[in-house]
C-alpha cells in the first residue's frame, strides 16, 4: 500500500483566493511544474513578483491571479506565454514606484498582441504611451 500524497499547493487550483495560505509564488511554481515544483522554482518566482510588487499597485497575490489570466486569454488565442513571463516583461517597463496598475497594464498588451503586436512591439508600445494607472476597486 502507497501512502497517500497531498496535492501541492496551487496544484490544479485556477485562482488564488483571499486568505489562501499559500504564498503567490509557491502557487505560481506548482502550477508551473505541474504540482511538482521545487523550492529554488519558488525564491526565482518571489524575486519575481517582488519586483512586481515594487512597481505595480495590486500585490503578489493579485499580480500572480492577473498573469494566470493574461495568459490563458493570450493561449485562447494562439500566443504561447507563460505568467512568469508576463510579470517579468511589464515589469521590465514599469519605474520603480511608478506603481501601474498590473491589470490594466495587462489588458492593453494582451490587445496588441492579440492584434498582431510581437512582444517586444506590445512592451515598447506600452512604454511609449506610459503604463496606466490602477482602476477603482483593484485590491492591494
Amino acid at each position: 500500500m502507497q501512502p497517500l500524497r497531498r496535492a501541492a499547493p496551487g496544484a490544479g487550483q485556477d485562482w488564488l483566493q483571499v486568505g489562501d495560505k499559500t504564498a503567490p509564488s509557491e502557487w505560481l511554481a506548482n502550477r508551473e511544474s505541474g504540482g511538482r515544483a521545487e523550492k529554488d522554482a519558488a525564491r526565482r518566482l518571489q524575486a519575481v513578483l517582488a519586483t512586481a510588487d515594487a512597481r505595480f499597485y495590486e500585490g503578489s497575490r493579485m499580480i500572480a491571479n492577473r498573469a494566470v489570466q493574461l495568459e490563458a486569454m493570450l493561449r485562447e488565442n494562439g500566443v504561447n506565454e507563460d505568467a512568469r513571463t508576463i510579470i517579468e516583461q511589464l515589469s521590465s517597463i514599469a519605474q520603480d514606484g511608478e506603481h501601474a496598475g498590473f491589470g490594466e497594464t495587462g489588458k492593453h498588451y494582451v490587445t496588441a498582441r492579440l492584434q498582431g503586436a510581437s512582444r517586444e512591439e506590445a512592451l515598447a508600445l506600452l512604454k511609449r504611451k506610459g503604463l496606466p494607472g490602477p482602476t477603482t476597486g483593484e485590491e492591494r
